[in-house]
């Protein structure tokens, strides 16, 4: 009996371990993905639909259920139904990486996660944005006349937007360490400046708009019934964190980047991607061929998620792409889950200036925040049952015989 037992623990030990490690190498292939695939090939996504599989056959095709899932599912077969359509063949770009998104945020939404899993995920996926952070701080290079500077790994630019998404995650978990959980300072403060810094030269406004969030976040949400007090302190605070921000940023940052963060100077108007031009004809096209179920998959890149989103599956599919943002932010400012909000600002802000469909951080900000919101609800609800079941023992005592005396 005790052999059997052993086994049993050890092929559950191993198949955890497994799942935990094939995740960790998804999350450093998620942050590093613009630059391998640059190198070597968009191959990453194959990588994904095979952890998908194995996470799926290691719980045994059981899964939780949750609105995420179903909404995802409606919203992927919107897509595939625009398809016919379709004014051109554009769909066929990002079917692939779409379709293994949908299917990992399907399948890993619906395993359960402890907190304390979650948040070993989490330190391991802070490791990894400070590590992207490090190199920048060696290996980036200046473009646009100088108002940005990237990060140039392997021959590969990444757009700014989205390095600072990544950048993000790192920003957003060390300031939850620092200020909520206050634990591992030290590496938190360095991925807090390394990251924060990268931000700020990368010359994006999405970036400083996801640090201001972040801040304010942990400031306004770290504990529970503040008094009013409380709350003009920590304005205080706040006022006091985005003047020594400033101040640092005008000593290290070149005055050229902080021009066009702040919208100063001879550049400030500086927009390679004609992002305004193509916003304004994909809402026309949206408003006046497609406004329900819009034009079709791949009909027009709007270089911007959500409107390419409306182009794509009209006010029907993108409203239920909504519903899960909603549905995220309902329950994380419910639970007061403070990861989940960073996670999920870190991919929404940028993701909704630049084409973002089928980037990984996009993504990864919903799932992991979905992720997020149901570990936590699955502790509270164990919680609460093991509260219930203390309140039982007190007000039903055992017996002091089991047995009848007579």
């Amino acid at each position: 009996m005790g052999k059997d037992i052993k086994y049993n623990f050890n092929e559950k030990y191993c198949g955890f371990l497994v799942g935990y490690i094939l995740i960790v190498g998804y999350l450093i292939l998620s942050v590093y993905e613009a630059y391998i695939n640059g190198a070597f090939g968009a191959y990453t996504k194959y990588y994904i639909i095979a952890l998908a599989m194995i996470l799926l056959i290691m719980t045994n095709f059981k899964l939780v259920r949750n609105y995420a899932q179903t909404a995802v599912i409606i919203w992927y077969w919107l897509y595939l139904v625009s398809i016919l359509w379709a004014s051109n063949n554009g769909w066929e770009q990002y079917f692939l990486t779409i379709t293994a998104m949908v299917a990992f945020m399907f399948i890993i939404t619906g395993i359960r996660f402890t907190t304390d899993v979650f948040d070993s995920l989490m330190t391991c996926f802070l490791v990894i944005s400070l590590s992207l952070g490090i190199f920048g701080l060696f290996f980036s290079q200046s473009f646009d006349w100088g108002t940005r500077n990237t990060l140039y790994l392997l021959g590969v630019y990444m757009d700014p937007n989205g390095l600072d998404a990544l950048y993000g995650i790192g920003t957003g978990l060390s300031l939850y360490n620092l200020f909520v959980k206050k634990k591992l300072q030290i590496l938190s403060g360095l991925t807090l400046l390394i990251n924060a810094y990268g931000i700020f030269m990368s010359g994006s406004r999405s970036g400083l708009v996801i640090l201001i969030a972040q801040i304010v976040l942990v400031i306004f949400l770290g504990e529970e019934r503040q008094k009013p007090i409380d709350i003009v302190r920590k304005l205080f605070v706040l006022i006091i964190v985005l003047a020594l921000i400033g101040i640092i940023a005008s000593l290290y940052v070149p005055t050229d980047v902080l021009d066009r963060i702040l919208g100063l100077g001879p550049l400030k108007f500086i927009d390679g991607t004609g992002r305004l031009e193509r916003w304004s004809t994909g809402l026309n096209m949206w408003w006046n061929e497609g406004f329900l179920f819009g034009c079709g998959w791949g009909t027009y890149e709007c270089h911007g998620t959500f409107f390419t989103m409306l182009v794509d599956v009209g006010l029907v599919g993108t409203s239920v792409f909504f519903s899960i943002l909603i549905w995220i932010f309902a329950k994380a400012f419910k639970q007061r889950n403070i990861v989940a909000l960073m996670l999920i600002i870190s991919g929404i802000i940028p993701g909704a200036l630049i084409g973002a469909q089928n980037q990984r951080f996009f993504w990864n900000s919903i799932i992991f925040s979905t992720v997020a919101v149901l570990s936590k609800q699955r502790e509270l609800q164990d919680d609460l049952y093991k509260n219930f079941k203390m309140l039982e023992a007190k007000s039903f005592p055992k017996p002091l015989f089991k047995k009848k005396l007579f």
